[in-house]
């Protein structure tokens, strides 16, 4: 029973992001599907329609797995490898730029 719960949890964000992506393409929204269906989550957190504890174990759960869902992203510059070789030094500026960018807005914040 408490699998079923997780996997029910799990099953409710990804039934959101599913709803921001039909959402997008429906309305030619210029924001990615599942961004809207992160803050229609967010949305749903602060109207008190759902509690965090009603998602916490299913949340937990994909973030504790999250380093896996950035290995097709990797696996996806390996293979266009001779693509970024040739704009090398762009992709660097624009890595360290926005990464620092971040770390300035967040501290800011």
């Amino acid at each position: 029973m408490k699998n079923f719960r997780i996997l029910a949890e799990i099953g409710f964000i990804c039934g959101l992001s599913l709803l921001g992506q039909v959402l997008s393409s429906t309305f030619h929204l210029p924001l990615p599907g599942n961004l809207i269906g992160m803050f229609l989550l967010l949305l749903l957190l602060f109207s008190g329609l759902v509690k965090e504890s009603q998602i916490q174990k299913g949340a937990d759960l994909l973030l504790k797995y999250m380093s896996l869902f950035f290995i097709p992203a990797g696996v996806g510059l390996l293979a266009h490898w001779n693509i970024i070789e040739k704009q090398w030094f762009p992709w660097l500026v624009t890595v360290f730029f926005s990464t620092g960018l971040i770390l300035v807005l967040t501290g800011k914040l």
